[in-house]
């Protein structure tokens, strides 16, 4: 018990010291990262090109993808409710000291869905497109996506690593199972498991997720400019 009360008093500071950095510009800018919707477009476009990169295969690729966000995001939830972690912005002990933007969320916040569905995605689809800019670009965009909950107030630092371990652990999980369903049911086309650079759909990837970012910068800074931003 010591041990654990020793290692949440280090994830409490550290919580307070992340999140006491702050002003409204990147109020909005975290809000809006922090938001699935935000990266739909990069979503939709990596089931685009698994479709066309790996043709029938996709029939594999794809549903594993979509299932290793379900079972992220379904066993964050069990695992909440069995360890019962306030959020910060829920904790009285801290009452007046979470800087919390938008909503604040559910009650317990043990482990982080947001850091486990970014990690496996990341993962997943690094491993599908072995290219190293997207590999650069996907694993910084979740590591942004972590950032955000606690800049916004509703995770802890420890929430959020175990929730990014848990993510690669499931990432590498449905990436091994691919390849086991490649090699049991479907034996031609392009390999899975192939160690090709795919440089042009990484580069795509690549390309779609900036855009993406470097809109919704642009936007908030544009509304900003000119007061146009609602307060949440």
């Amino acid at each position: 018990m010591a041990v654990l009360e020793y290692l949440n008093g280090l994830d409490t500071q550290l919580f307070l010291t992340l999140n006491a950095s702050h002003n409204q510009f990147w109020d909005y800018v975290m809000s809006a990262f922090t938001r699935k919707e935000t990266w739909l477009p990069l979503y939709l476009c990596l089931i685009y090109v698994v479709s066309r990169r790996y043709g029938r295969k996709a029939i594999i690729i794809v549903p594993l993808l979509i299932l290793s966000v379900i079972i992220c995001d379904q066993f964050s939830n069990i695992i909440k409710d069995l360890t019962e972690r306030l959020r910060p912005v829920h904790e009285p002990a801290l009452a007046g000291m979470v800087h919390n933007v938008m909503k604040k969320g559910g009650q317990f916040g043990f482990f982080s869905a947001h850091a486990a569905n970014a990690f496996s995605m990341a993962l997943f689809s690094s491993l599908l497109f072995k290219n190293s800019v997207y590999r650069f670009f996907i694993f910084v965009w979740a590591i942004v996506i972590v950032y955000s909950r606690v800049y916004l107030g509703v995770h802890y630092p420890g929430d959020l690593l175990v929730g990014s371990l848990i993510g690669l652990f499931i990432g590498w999980g449905a990436y091994r199972l691919s390849i086991a369903l490649e090699s049991r049911f479907m034996n031609s086309g392009t390999k899975i498991a192939t160690t090709k650079q795919v440089t042009s759909d990484g580069a795509l990837l690549t390309g779609i997720g900036l855009t993406v970012a470097v809109t919704v910068i642009l936007v908030v800074w544009k509304l900003q400019h000119y007061n146009m931003l609602i307060a949440y």
